[in-house]
């Protein structure tokens, strides 16, 4: 273990920050002959909030970096890739922009048209890696451009196991120095409330929509997905599809690093169907009704009730409210049978709906599994509605909590995302019609 190594660990324990001993085999390829060497390093706990992320460090050429830096008096904030410091009273976060997290030297282009001196050089605009925006008290100072070596060090070495690309990579950041802070929640409040301010004046001004980027290990998990089938299952095309629902599949689809708007998205291209299932349910309804014998046109009540089936909604193109609507959508294009099987694909998924279990969801409807026979689809069609009142419910509503795109539950997303992805292809499968070449 080298001495910059040692000293590291050492300011490590001081601090109280966990450490652990690191040792993966590396295999290498030299002269056509196949080596493995014994790497040496460490794991450190960063904290997080409540929780901690783990940095790797190893023993290597870049060690000695590490080791001149004070990435040690720094914390990651939650649900952002940014880090804060009380010591250093420091606040750092990576933006990004056109919706990707784009290289570094592409983003700092952009800076330097944005903020360049327009008499200097190319070269010297090359050369500038920062720009200080404007103070908003003379006493706080706020950067743009490449990120600090701390920042760099907690952002490159931030991972779950050893992979081989160990280089200390720059980031694009916006960094607040000057700032009280105490606690990780306060971090994030300035966050928020100095880098959307400058960003957002940035937008407006420049129509580039510069962002702070979002942890991206959030996303990176709901991305996860079950591999698909083989080509050789491929079928001669039968069927076509309508191109309004199937342009938002393909947008909803695209959605990966937007989880909230993937499942409006999908929510979309059911709710296109509404028109279509509520009427042939209110159709049905009014049928039924009619053959009551006791059934009177000339009673005020009984044509009451014809008059609340045709009830149309507030666009005027739907039969009843919009739960009603997506209840009669999914029982016309999904069988019951099919919806269990999907549940009963995975443990975990079901286990997340169950609601005889205590695990932790999104929304209050669970789904009821104790018996076979039960219109599962009913508790699916009123979770679904839920879950898209809390995504666009409106400020003054008091009853529901707006989940927002960096909100530490949006990982409990995930089985939603999977339900309603399935619900939407159902439901565009049972709109197909015969393929008329």
């Amino acid at each position: 273990m080298s001495k910059a190594l040692d000293n590291i660990i050492k300011r490590c324990e001081e601090r109280g920050l966990k450490t652990k001993s690191y040792s993966p085999t590396v295999g290498s390829l030299d002269d056509s002959e196949e080596e493995s060497k014994k790497v040496k390093g460490i794991v450190i706990q960063i904290p997080e909030a409540r929780d901690t992320k783990n940095i790797i460090l190893i023993d290597d050429k870049e060690i000695k970096t590490v080791e001149k830096s004070q990435f040690d008096k720094f914390k990651f904030i939650k649900s952002y890739e940014a880090i804060w410091s009380n010591e250093l009273k420091i606040i750092e976060c990576q933006i990004q922009t056109d919706g990707i997290i784009q290289s570094p030297m592409m983003i700092q282009r952009r800076l330097n048209n944005l903020f360049g001196n327009e008499n200097s050089d190319d070269d010297d605009k090359e050369k500038k890696t920062e720009y200080e925006f404007p103070s908003p008290d003379g006493k706080i100072k706020i950067y743009l451009g490449e990120s600090s070596i701390e920042f760099s060090i907690l952002s490159s070495f931030r991972r779950q196991m050893f992979f081989l690309s160990t280089r200390i990579r720059p980031k694009m950041t916006i960094r607040i120095e000057g700032i009280e802070v105490s606690t990780h929640d306060q971090a994030l409040q300035y966050l928020l409330k100095i880098g959307n301010s400058v960003l957002f004046q940035m937008d407006l001004i420049t129509n580039v929509p510069f962002h702070l980027t979002f942890d991206r290990d959030i996303y990176k998990e709901l991305r996860l997905r079950k591999a698909g089938q083989k080509l050789s299952s491929l079928k001669p095309p039968k069927f076509e599809y309508d191109h309004e629902a199937m342009s938002l599949y393909w947008y909803a689809r695209t959605a990966v690093n937007m989880p909230l708007l993937q499942f409006l998205a999908f929510y979309q291209i059911i709710e296109f169907y509404f028109p279509q299932y509520s009427y042939q349910e209110a159709q049905q309804k009014i049928k039924n009704l009619l053959k009551d014998p006791t059934f009177d046109i000339n009673k005020d009540n009984d044509i009451a009730q014809v008059l609340n089936i045709v009830k149309v909604s507030a666009k005027g193109k739907s039969f009843g409210d919009e739960r009603t609507q997506i209840k009669a959508t999914i029982q016309g294009s999904i069988d019951n049978e099919s919806l269990w099987n999907f549940f009963d694909e995975s443990n975990d998924r079901k286990e997340f709906f169950d609601i005889q279990t205590k695990s932790k969801g999104l929304v209050k409807q669970k789904i009821s599994f104790t018996n076979k026979e039960t219109d599962i689809r009913i508790d699916t069609a009123n979770r679904i509605y839920e879950m898209r009142c809390r995504i666009v419910h409106t400020k003054d509503e008091d009853e529901l909590d707006l989940i927002l795109p960096t909100s530490p539950e949006i990982l409990l997303l995930k089985h939603d995302l999977e339900l309603i992805e399935f619900i939407a292809r159902k439901v565009l499968i049972a709109g197909g019609r015969q393929l008329v070449i």
